[in-house]
């Protein structure tokens, strides 16, 4: 779902920039309107992902292993 929000808004952040008067200016609000948050939302998802795998891991881990009686 994040995935639609995400191609929106790079939609329109790109029309804002190409929109500008000046090629400076556009490369500026393209660099900080787009390509910033868009990477920093990528690297949002994938650190997400990470820790889920992680956590799917332990989980694995802990119910693999038998408990220890002390006898």
């Amino acid at each position: 779902m994040w995935h639609i929000i995400l191609i929106g808004y790079i939609f329109v952040t790109l029309m804002f920039s190409i929109a500008q008067p000046s090629f400076a200016r556009m490369l500026i609000y393209l660099f900080f309107w787009t390509i910033l948050p868009t990477l920093f939302a990528f690297y949002v998802a994938i650190v997400h992902q990470r820790n889920q795998r992680e956590k799917r891991e332990e989980a694995k881990e802990t119910q693999k292993l038998p408990e220890k009686s002390d006898n």
